[in-house]
């Protein structure tokens, strides 16, 4: 329906971009307004789901299973509370429908609307073919100006950064576990927060991450989200086979281990990652000179990716650590600088992938036992990357009076 739409998609995108906004669109048609029906295209159930406004997938069909929530739509000049009906009809296989309340009102046959979520579980309507309603984007206080470039901190927010700020002011403290993770558990711990591998935020709907500074005074790779691959897809199957396929024995202990990046570059190993995005999946393969095509090592659903990292980083606090070691040999940690981002572009993720610019890392290793453990499959971004996945963080000093 949108090749249908009375203005081009592209100038909407490139106007919500400014601002690091993404969107779902419908185009009502005049029998759709008619008979009070919008079809929920594939695009719009992935955007409501990801955001955590509704699951098409887990809906009842009927009048039983129909939902109805606020919408606000917006004008030049106000923001209008409405409500919009999502449902399931009993006919043609329950094809997934929403309904803007008085949306002919709103909006004329043909209308590009955009489907807008601002981070809360709300849902906003704007109509892009109001020329005036879009170009209201440039004039301060305006409601759509509001909704794209509000950064009011919510007091869950204010609390920890005061936290943040008192720890700031210990100066350097020992590492309360050895090893990479340290950095993360020890803040976790001074903040009361217990060790934990949840798929939702750490403290009041806010995630913590925690990461080292380097000597350049730049950030390592942030951590996330952990998500193993679906083994029931294309792969080998298992996290025993790809150990047994890539790992190697570490030298002291000869422990047999796999500790590898892997990017959309191959590694020296071999393995590396592709996106697509037709087929909903990112793939990891290997390629060797005695292998061709490329062997199916494992395999993700993009969309399950990407709802984990809606649901892990819908605010999020990236803390940096200055390192040090005492006199006896401890790692020491001074908590210096936070950068705080909301609502992350979860469409950004799969073209990030295929760009190596988010990576994954492999964790394994063989017990005594014989058991295979792994510490987590890490996908991760760069920080120099940061931007593209997480748009207009702020930052702040802790050391800052």
């Amino acid at each position: 329906m949108l090749n249908r739409a009375d203005t081009p998609i592209e100038s909407a995108v490139e106007a919500f971009a400014e601002f690091g906004v993404e969107a779902a669109y419908v185009v009502p048609l005049q029998n759709g307004l008619d008979k009070s029906i919008l079809d929920a295209t594939q695009t719009v159930r992935e955007f409501l789901s990801l955001h955590g406004i509704h699951d098409y997938g887990k809906q009842d069909q009927g009048p039983e299973g129909k939902r109805t929530i606020p919408i606000h739509v917006i004008h030049p000049d106000r923001f209008e509370t409405r409500t919009v009906s999502l449902y399931r009809p009993q006919t043609k296989d329950g094809d997934p429908r929403l309904w803007i309340s008085v949306l002919g009102n709103y909006a004329k046959s043909e209308n590009l609307i955009a489907l807008i979520a601002d981070g809360k579980k709300e849902l906003y309507a704007v109509n892009c073919s109001d020329t005036a309603l879009l170009e209201s984007r440039h004039i301060d206080g305006s409601p759509l100006r509001t909704l794209l470039t509000d950064k009011q901190v919510a007091s869950s927010a204010v609390e920890l950064l005061e936290l943040l700020r008192e720890i700031a002011g210990r100066g350097y403290l020992d590492s309360l576990r050895s090893g990479d993770t340290g950095v993360g558990y020890t803040l976790e711990t001074l903040l009361g927060i217990e060790a934990n591998s949840r798929p939702t935020p750490d403290y009041m709907g806010i995630e913590l991450k925690a990461s080292r500074l380097r000597a350049d005074g730049r950030r390592n790779r942030s951590n996330l989200f952990s998500k193993k691959p679906d083994w029931d897809l294309k792969g080998l199957g298992s996290a025993r086979a790809v150990l047994d396929a890539f790992g190697w024995n570490e030298p002291t202990t000869g422990r047999l281990q796999l500790y590898s990046t892997v990017t959309a570059n191959p590694n020296p190993s071999g393995l590396y990652l592709s996106t697509d995005e037709k087929d909903d999946v990112v793939t990891n393969y290997s390629i060797s000179e005695h292998e061709q095509p490329p062997q199916f090592v494992a395999q993700w659903n993009l969309s399950v990716l990407q709802a984990s990292l809606a649901a892990k980083h819908p605010e999020t606090f990236w803390v940096s650590a200055r390192v040090q070691t005492s006199p006896n040999g401890v790692e020491q940690f001074h908590y210096v600088k936070v950068i705080h981002t909301r609502t992350p572009l979860i469409s950004n993720f799969g073209p990030l992938v295929d760009a190596a610019r988010i990576s994954m890392d492999y964790t394994l290793s063989l017990e005594e036992s014989g058991r295979t453990r792994d510490h987590g499959y890490l996908w991760k971004i760069g920080s120099a990357h940061h931007r593209l996945l997480f748009p207009d963080p702020v930052e702040y000093d802790l050391l800052a009076a």
